[in-house]
């Protein structure tokens, strides 16, 4: 009997796992640029383009590529964006 129960939770298990992958590998999200996004970034006189691709500006031939301290100049040369977090954990273990 306890030599069948374990059988069974390894074939239950199996089957779970398996499941997890098939629908990993069937859902899997697309990509390519058919699901490309960008958009602009306006504030702290910084101007800018960027994308979910990974681009922040872009080339001049593609369009507007960012603006430092004025919107006509094109330039962000000295712009480094930069994204903070902030995240407050309490645990009682260490109080």
């Amino acid at each position: 009997m306890k030599h069948s129960i374990k059988y069974l939770t390894i074939e239950i298990l199996s089957i779970l796992l398996m499941t997890i992958v098939t629908s990993q590998i069937i859902f899997a999200n697309q990509s390519g640029k058919a699901y490309r996004r960008s958009s602009i970034h306006n504030g702290n006189l910084v101007r800018t383009v960027f994308g979910n691709w990974g681009v922040i500006g872009q080339p001049r031939e593609k369009g507007p590529r960012g603006a430092w301290l004025f919107d006509t100049n094109g330039y962000i040369g000295d712009v480094s964006p930069m994204v903070g977090a902030e995240v407050n954990y309490h645990s009682e273990e260490l109080d």
